[in-house]
């Protein structure tokens, strides 16, 4: 399960947490960076399971069997692991 954000978290990324609470929507953000059209949704994924409980379920112990690194790569590795290991099962 995610963090809170604490005073360390303010201090390593600069964000206080009221700015965060008061953040931009994902679409303003990447529009801010690149000025093309969004054609995407960002979405919780436990959206993809949906219609399988069980899936559900291994994806949620994949993921509380490997801790959450700081930073977005390696967790994104470890959340795409936990995705490949709920689908083969």
């Amino acid at each position: 399960m995610a963090k809170a954000w604490s005073k360390a978290s303010e201090r390593v990324h600069g964000i206080p947490l009221a700015a965060l609470k008061d953040g931009m929507p994902a679409c303003e953000v990447r529009r801010a960076a690149a000025p093309v059209p969004c054609k995407f949704r960002i979405a919780d994924i436990s959206m993809l399971f949906t219609l399988d409980k069980r899936a559900a379920n291994r994806f949620a112990d994949a993921l509380a069997a490997s801790e959450a690194p700081h930073r977005a790569g390696p967790d994104a590795d470890r959340i795409l692991r936990a995705l490949i290991s709920a689908a083969s099962s």
